[in-house]
């Protein structure tokens, strides 16, 4: 099926990009870390200010923790192909929208290679389309737990004219 090939090339660079940040944080190496990786807070303190300094193909990985503010929600990849993956358990990588707005948009046309993967988001999603919110994008959304979070429309994650991978 297309676009299988283009999902499992992305889910694996997650999960080797988020191997080499906890081997890089046990010492013994570098912690230094790939020049395709944004680190969250090392590099860039908010998720907005990740997704800024990220180029297509870069990683943005989540320190364990709580991110909260107007700077970790209402995000947009803005047609950047760009992963968020939380390092660890993701119950301790703890996204929290405060009740104010939706975690994030994909509607610049994101592919599978735009994923959001191990965080826990929670308390988001007042708006009619929930904390995720995908038109005209098919991102891939896996291994997260919402918390408290639900659109009006009832769902946590809104697609419409895409398929996003859940």
């Amino acid at each position: 099926m297309p676009g299988n090939e283009e999902t499992l090339k992305a889910l694996c660079f997650v999960a080797a990009v988020a191997a080499s940040m906890l081997v890089a944080g046990c010492g013994g190496g570098s912690s230094s870390p790939p020049s395709n990786v944004v680190r969250v807070p090392q590099d860039q303190a908010t998720l907005a200010a990740a997704i800024g300094a990220a180029a297509s193909g870069y990683t943005i990985v989540v320190a364990p923790g709580v991110y909260s503010g107007a700077a970790n929600r209402d995000l947009n990849f803005g047609g950047k192909q760009l992963s968020i993956a939380g390092s660890g358990n993701p119950a301790a990588v703890i996204v929290d929208c405060a009740g104010a707005a939706r975690f994030i948009t994909f509607d610049h046309g994101e592919g599978r290679a735009s994923a959001i993967t191990g965080l826990t988001i929670r308390n988001c999603g007042l708006s009619f389309e929930g904390a995720i919110y995908a038109l005209n994008a098919s991102p891939t959304i896996l291994g997260n737990i919402f918390e408290t979070t639900q659109g009006v429309s009832g769902n946590i994650v809104f697609g419409f004219n895409g398929s996003p991978r859940i």
